[in-house]
């Protein structure tokens, strides 16, 4: 663990937490975060190191929450709740994203040479024996990604004598990806899984729920389902995936009686976050994609010979930030213009210009 990666996890604390037996607020952990993220970066490598957790992180407070407040009588009435250290939370978080990235293995193998590949496979294999953990073999897929036309495929893959099972498909962390990374079977899933919920909407609507609650609800069951890893596969669809997709949205548009965000203003959104928060974090690894030009204005293109890297997340990203930046400066320049020649508005122009000092309040 390296002091940056902990300073990130004290600044992203939730200060309303409560605290455990230590005492120790996260508001402390979150204020002083530079100051701490040294100390407890030593302390965490070395307890991992020795393989040993010191006992004032692993107490916790029981505190007996009643699962009824009508019915208190006997011990199975209440619910324990254990508040831990606020600084054990944060250790916890950090071992679980490094255990999950190292849970999918991505080998290249160039000019047939699978080599380094099957020893990265080996090396997962002897660290989770060296850490008492057993690699379900029957759970473990294989798929392989080759665009070649002369393909072959490689020999069978084995892990402790047993055959890893290559498949063209499979879910991972909630979406679907294909061998020929087409997204077709992911968007229908998806479509599937939206359009279920949609009965969920109805019934509520059904008996004079709120537009807000309703606005509420469909976000966190229906919307959250349509755009999660959307900046991952959204670009990558077809006009009559795109479609599909949006038909839902329109649906429970039509349900709920309000205007709903579409996807692309959801996709287009994510990406500028996602690229605000590369841009902005030097140590993130895809930092060095974003290359300002000598103008400092817009961020230089990755080149790209298929769709198929074209359509991917990082050269979409830098043409919809570009974009972005454009439309801003543009808005800018005509307010400024309106401002130093105010005379010279005439009727329509002056209707246009609501809208563009709404998008200049933005740059201010």
């Amino acid at each position: 663990m390296d002091v940056a990666r902990m300073t990130r996890m004290f600044s992203r604390v939730n200060p309303r937490k409560a605290a455990g037996p230590d005492g120790v607020p996260g508001k402390v952990l979150r204020a002083c975060a530079d100051q701490l993220s040294q100390v407890f970066t030593k302390i965490f490598n070395l307890s991992l190191a020795q393989a040993f957790i010191p006992a004032c992180l692993k107490s916790s407070t029981i505190i007996p929450i009643p699962k009824k407040s009508s019915s208190t009588a006997f011990l199975t009435d209440y619910r324990p709740v254990a508040l831990t250290p606020v600084i054990t939370k944060c250790l916890e978080r950090l071992l679980l994203g490094h255990i999950k990235d190292n849970t999918t293995v991505v080998g290249l193998i160039s000019w047939d040479d699978e080599t380094a590949y099957r020893d990265e496979v080996l090396k997962l294999s002897r660290w989770c024996q060296a850490n008492n953990l057993i690699l379900n073999t029957t759970k473990t897929k294989e798929i392989i990604l080759d665009f070649r036309k002369n393909r072959t495929d490689p020999p069978p893959l084995y892990i402790d004598g047993n055959c890893v099972e290559r498949v063209h498909s499979f879910t991972l962390l909630g979406t679907t990806i294909s061998a020929d990374l087409t997204w077709s079977n992911n968007t229908m899933t998806v479509i599937r899984k939206a359009q279920q919920r949609l009965h969920f909407l109805r019934k509520p609507r059904r008996n004079d729920v709120s537009q807000e609650l309703l606005v509420t609800f469909y976000r966190s069951t229906i919307e959250s389902i349509l755009s999660y890893g959307i900046t991952v596969w959204f670009s990558h669809c077809t006009e009559a995936e795109r479609q599909s997709v949006q038909r839902v949205v329109k649906t429970a548009q039509r349900i709920i009686g309000c205007p709903l965000p579409s996807l692309k203003d959801i996709y287009q959104s994510r990406c500028l976050s996602r690229v605000t928060s590369i841009t902005t974090d030097s140590t993130h690894p895809a930092f060095p994609l974003f290359e300002l030009l000598p103008s400092g204005r817009r961020y230089r293109s990755i080149r790209t010979r298929t769709n198929r890297l074209r359509n991917s997340f990082f050269p979409q990203a830098i043409i919809i930030r570009n974009a972005h930046m454009s439309t801003n400066n543009t808005s800018l320049k005509l307010l400024l213009q309106c401002v130093q020649y105010p005379d010279c508005l005439t009727g329509s122009l002056c209707n246009n210009l609501i809208f563009i000092k709404l998008c200049s309040q933005q740059l201010m």
